[in-house]
């Protein structure tokens, strides 16, 4: 059974770096990824702060594993505190990749951002890690770390 996983982004500045994240994650057999598409934030903006956290809310239910995408600006993103609270709240595991070396549609990578996760949060970097190979492996020891996590059944 896959490992349900919330991956969060910068959606206005990082959406292309998550979308070659997220491309991965949709192929990996042992992930089903939670994202809010980019449009619906859009949408769910103009409704209102109420909005955006139900939005939220309901993409980080029924997962395990909050996988914050970390470009150079996620730590000034006003909703990443509250999805780094609701994830602890529920008792998922939280982890971070860094996504700043990617390069975007136009070729560019940025420099590193702030980590805006507690220091008990696993960090990697998807350039220097291997990201495209161990994805699936990063998300599956958060998975083991998890308070209402269950193995797979054989």
């Amino acid at each position: 059974m896959p490992t349900g996983a919330y991956f969060s982004y910068h959606h206005g500045h990082d959406a292309d770096r998550a979308a070659q994240v997220l491309r991965y994650a949709l192929e990996d057999a042992t992930i089903r990824p939670t994202y809010v598409e980019p449009w619906a934030w859009q949408y769910e903006k103009q409704q209102g702060d109420g909005a955006i956290r139900r939005l939220l809310y309901n993409a980080i239910l029924d997962t395990v594993v909050t996988v914050m995408l970390i470009g150079s600006r996620t730590s000034a993103r006003p909703w990443t505190p509250y999805e780094i609270a609701k994830t602890l709240e529920r008792g998922n595991s939280l982890i971070g990749v860094h996504i700043h070396g990617i390069k975007d549609q136009w070729g560019v990578v940025e420099p590193p951002g702030d980590n805006p996760l507690p220091e008990s949060c696993q960090t990697y970097d998807w350039v220097r890690d291997g990201g495209p190979d161990n994805l699936g492996l990063w998300i599956a020891k958060a998975a083991e770390r998890c308070r209402r996590w269950t193995p797979p059944e054989e």
